[in-house]
């Protein structure tokens, strides 16, 4: 593993990468989640930028760069961004303080750009000469502090992350307008299928959005940055004709890695979360009826300790006596995810169980041949 690691920052420095932009290292397009890359798992991306703006007389070009992430003790992140050919190096910290729960989210704060050449609050004075000829320069203003929460759910079916968070320095918008947010940033990110998703943020500066498509261990990226921009008057202030559009692809190193970096939210449940339906004390029976004292009920009942558990198809839960009363109602939905991962537990109990009676009339057999061969 220490040999892969240093093979891949190797080839990180010896490519001849430019630029910052629209791709960072630490979550979404250009702001962070709170999302750590497991311990002995790394990632490695190359992206291929285009840019133009008139503002600042800087024509159309093409900018390769390449960024590297690496995860340590499943709690700290590290990424690296090198540019030999215009001397920008820096690096981003990300430290996780608080795990994400099916009801908490993760919290994480980092630190980004360190070792930057650009100074901290260069929006304060945008036209420094020693950084004014980078049109990206406010992207790498050093030692970026921030602070982020990411929480994931699922809506009408669909697989959605939120963030929020604030930072300072690169952060804090270039704008009057920007700067009122100061340095607060937000982001969204929506999975209507397994491998697709859709990406939307405001960084502090600008709104981006983009896309990403994951197969095995790699995921492409596409992303625009200063979605506003297209919407402003031709005669506006400048930024109108600001275009930024790169693509990306990353291939992540997770084969000695025990975690995932964003866990799967099924995997955060627990018994206590799956009440008032008491899976561990049920069974099923042939029918598809979950009961525990032995009959059978017909009308899709869940039976646990002698109460009766209806659901319609509006959700709505009803919990009846054994003499036919109604003793509860009330809305107590189980999200569609949830309601599988009963499911499958139900039936995990049920194949344990015949797998238990086979292996009692195996034991039964085998005592029944002792007793046959003994005198």
């Amino acid at each position: 593993m220490k040999k892969l690691l240093l093979s891949v920052i190797v080839l990180v420095a010896v490519l001849s990468i430019a630029d910052a932009a629209p791709f960072q290292t630490m979550g979404m397009l250009r702001t962070p989640d709170a999302y750590i890359l497991p311990n002995k798992a790394a990632e490695i991306q190359f992206v291929y930028y285009m840019r133009e703006g008139k503002r600042n007389n800087w024509d159309f070009e093409n900018v390769p760069y390449g960024m590297m992430s690496v995860g340590i003790l499943d709690r700290i992140e590290l990424g690296v961004f090198a540019s030999p050919v215009e001397d920008v190096y820096f690096a981003n910290l990300k430290l996780k303080i608080i795990k994400e729960t099916l009801k908490v989210p993760q919290i994480s704060v980092g630190l980004e750009n360190i070792f930057s050449r650009v100074p901290d609050h260069y929006y304060e004075d945008p036209n420094d000469p020693d950084t004014s000829t980078n049109p990206d320069a406010r992207d790498y203003e050093a030692y970026s502090p921030y602070l982020v929460a990411s929480k994931q759910v699922v809506i009408g079916g669909v697989h959605t992350m939120f963030n929020l968070g604030g930072g300072m320095n690169r952060f804090v918008g270039q704008v009057p307008r920007s700067r009122i947010f100061s340095g607060m940033f937000t982001s969204v990110e929506v999975s209507p299928l397994d491998n697709l998703s859709l990406l939307g943020e405001f960084d502090g500066q600008d709104f981006n959005i983009g896309g990403k498509y994951t197969y095995k261990d790699f995921s492409f990226k596409v992303g625009y940055q200063a979605l506003e921009n297209l919407f402003k008057k031709s005669e506006g202030n400048g930024y109108e004709k600001d275009f930024r559009l790169a693509f990306g692809v990353s291939y992540l190193f997770d084969r000695y890695a025990k975690d995932k970096r964003r866990p799967d939210i099924f995997e955060y449940a627990t018994n206590d979360d799956l009440n008032p339906i008491n899976v561990a004390d049920t069974t099923v029976v042939t029918d598809g009826t979950v009961t525990t004292d032995g009959t059978v009920t017909t009308d899709g009942t869940v039976t646990t300790d002698g109460t009766t558990t209806t659901t319609d198809g509006t959700g709505q839960v009803a919990v009846v006596g054994q003499d036919g009363t109604t003793v509860s109602t009330g809305i107590q939905v189980l999200s569609p995810e949830m309601q599988v991962l009963v499911g499958d537990l139900v039936r995990l109990r049920s194949e344990r169980e015949k797998a238990d009676d086979e292996l009692q009339k195996l034991r039964d057999w085998i005592k029944e041949l002792k007793a046959r061969k003994t005198p």
